[in-house]
């Protein structure tokens, strides 16, 4: 059995009235300077929903250029203080549109593996708490930029969390043992729900000292009524 990767970037009605609803939040944001990292863990400023390269630093100014580079190289450009902190030029000369959705992604891979290295925290461990559309997409660039030494933990991952492609260049992936949705808590922690089933165990145990075990059908409901 196969699903196909591409249906987690569909959205849902509420998403899309959800995003009309802030429009005028994200339009306020988008002019603000922000920082991710390539592949190679070199800086990059994201401003106005796209993503821009540092290219040299001359007369006391960064020049920055557009990450566009196919079919040709994007001629946008934005000039910086020496700290980053204010922008001296910008020429907003894009051939292509922005896509706002893929940049959130690769800023929440980033912000996993920055996480990763300030904390003890390992990525999978980050994982569940990414939206669902995202799990996918953020699960590649986490794999692209793993260590060697790793990759078959990666592997692994794919396999019974992921789902592995049918065929390169594919789409479709086999389902997991365990799919996204089950393990998945973005949507628990947004709403205040427990994350785990460790409050029913603790009930359970408490249960389980106050009758014997295998209890009789009456004993069992009486004990239920009382709690």
């Amino acid at each position: 059995e196969f699903f196909n990767e591409n249906d987690f970037f569909e959205e849902s009605i509420d998403e899309i009235v959800h995003k009309v609803q802030n429009i005028t939040l994200k339009d306020d944001e988008k002019d603000e300077i922000t920082f991710s990292k390539t592949k190679q863990n070199k800086l990059k400023l994201v401003y106005q929903n796209e993503e821009y390269i540092f290219e040299k630093a001359y007369s006391g100014k960064n020049y920055w250029r557009c990450v566009v580079h196919k079919p040709i190289q994007c001629r946008a450009r934005i000039h910086t203080n020496l700290e980053n902190t204010k922008i001296i030029h910008f020429s907003d000369n894009h051939f292509h549109e922005p896509e706002p959705d893929i940049l959130t992604c690769k800023l929440v891979a980033t912000a996993i593996k920055e996480r990763a290295k300030a904390t003890t925290e390992k990525p999978r461990t980050v994982i569940p708490f990414v939206p669902v559309r995202d799990v996918i997409y953020v699960f590649k660039e986490l794999s692209c930029t793993a260590p060697a030494e790793i990759k078959d933990i990666f592997g692994y991952f794919e396999k019974n969390y992921i789902g592995l492609i049918k065929e390169k260049e594919s789409s479709l992936r086999s389902v997991p043992p365990f799919p996204i949705q089950t393990w998945n808590v973005f949507d628990r922690v947004i709403k205040n729900l427990p994350r785990s089933n460790n409050s029913l165990e603790a009930w359970h145990r408490s249960l389980s000292q106050d009758i014997l075990s295998h209890p009789v059908v009456n004993k069992c409901i009486k004990q239920f009524i009382r709690e």
